[in-house]
């Protein structure tokens, strides 16, 4: 039986417990130091007006405490009942009380701008309207409640929700450092967790480096990037994360800086190392601009598709041309591991590229996801002999082997 309303008279009870009558030049002093045994309930004061007298206020104990310490032994110790009610309880108190015993407390929750998004388990799903409007009532920033109904499956990263608490509005706003990201939450990937990795990985950029974004979501990593002065290149499969992609970076005035399209990841790249450089008219660098428009080379390749990414290393094998790459670009990859040192993640990119040197990898554990689920980003300069195809060494890649090119850097 599903439960849609919280019974908040259960929640009314009469509280008693024991005040100490203190003069009010001594309320400060007296109540820093036995603040420990000071009454704590949500959104109620242990500090309140004395009955009958202005030149007193009550300190209300907590109703554990038996006896009265020696240093409160010469105040006028007064009974005293308080009326609490269903603001006096914070959620997990709230929702202990609702939910059978034995039941673990869902209190964790992702904020994203007014939404609370949960992962509810199957033990929780009759009482998840519950759960909504208790969410609601105590946390007074959030307006939207949902809960993940499905595992990402879909190529968009995106999974089926059910709103259990609040309005039915999933289009938001977060603000993340400096930056201001707009989106429809059902439509597109985001994941708030992953704010202090971007903020690190961003800390290693440096102005003017060109970045090349692969899986761009609405933009979080990229016009991060691209509002430290970095020129990003930013790309991402789902029409939506493209449509809000632009916007953001319109938004927060980096479209100078940076250029999108909506591309499966793997012709992303391809079309991007292989297309010959030259000047051609654009008069929109933002919104998929011609790729012999781009900067022929970029500094850093960021690939936060964590189930997948690795999966797509094999598109670099012997993609560069040697006489365009004078130093080859940083990988930031993404991968879930199932063991805390991230081990497999290396074993799994040589199983892309074939056996070669990875003394010089870096693993950064980002977060654990559960118990036996680790997110780890691998960092690495792309190596020569995976780079360049040793028979082609010096050849111009280009459909026309006859025709030069002009290679242009827009950084």
């Amino acid at each position: 039986m599903e439960l849609r309303e919280v019974p908040k008279e259960k929640f009314q009870k009469e509280l008693h417990l024991k005040a100490v009558k203190v003069p009010l030049k001594e309320c400060n002093n007296l109540k820093q130091d036995h603040r420990s045994l000071l009454l704590k309930i949500h959104k109620q004061e242990n500090t309140i007006a004395c009955p009958g007298s202005k030149d007193h206020k009550l300190l209300l104990l907590d109703p554990s405490i038996a006896e009265i310490p020696e240093t409160l032994i010469n105040y006028e110790i007064l009974p005293h009942t308080i009326l609490l009610g269903y603001d006096h309880f914070s959620a997990e108190e709230v929702l202990r009380e609702i939910l059978p015993n034995g039941t673990v407390i869902p209190t964790g929750f992702e904020t994203i701008g007014h939404i609370a998004h949960y992962n509810l388990k199957p033990e929780h799903m009759p009482y998840r309207y519950i759960i909504g409007q208790v969410t609601i009532d105590k946390s007074p920033s959030i307006k939207t409640v949902v809960t993940k109904l499905s595992k990402i499956e879909s190529v968009f990263r995106t999974f089926e929700m059910e709103v259990i608490g609040g309005e039915d509005k999933l289009d938001t706003e977060v603000k993340e450092g400096n930056c201001i990201f707009n989106f429809n939450f059902r439509d597109v990937y985001w994941n708030s967790k992953l704010a202090f990795e971007r903020i690190r990985v961003v800390g290693t950029l440096k102005p003017n480096e060109i970045i090349c974004d692969m899986f761009a979501g609405v933009g979080p990593f990229a016009i991060k990037a691209a509002k430290l002065g970095c020129r990003v290149i930013a790309n991402d499969l789902n029409p939506s994360c493209y449509e809000w992609l632009v916007k953001n970076s319109l938004r927060n005035k980096v479209a100078k800086n940076l250029s999108a399209y909506n591309m499966d990841a793997r012709e992303f790249i391809i079309q991007l190392l292989n297309t010959p450089r030259e000047e051609v008219k654009c008069d929109d660098m933002l919104r998929a601009p011609p790729m012999q428009t781009l900067p022929s080379v970029f500094h850093h390749i960021y690939m936060n598709l964590p189930m997948d990414a690795i999966e797509f290393l094999d598109v670099f094998k012997w993609r560069f041309n040697p006489d365009v790459w004078k130093e080859l670009p940083v990988i930031h990859v993404y991968g879930f591991s199932s063991v805390p040192n991230g081990s497999e993640l290396v074993d799994r990119i040589k199983a892309a590229w074939g056996d070669f040197d990875t003394s010089n990898f870096k693993l950064v554990t980002v977060r654990d996801v559960s118990p036996r689920k680790f997110m780890f980003c691998v960092e690495f300069r792309i190596p020569e002999e995976i780079a360049f195809n040793p028979k082609r060494a010096g050849d111009q890649i280009s459909p026309d082997p006859e025709k030069k090119h002009k290679h242009i850097n827009l950084a």
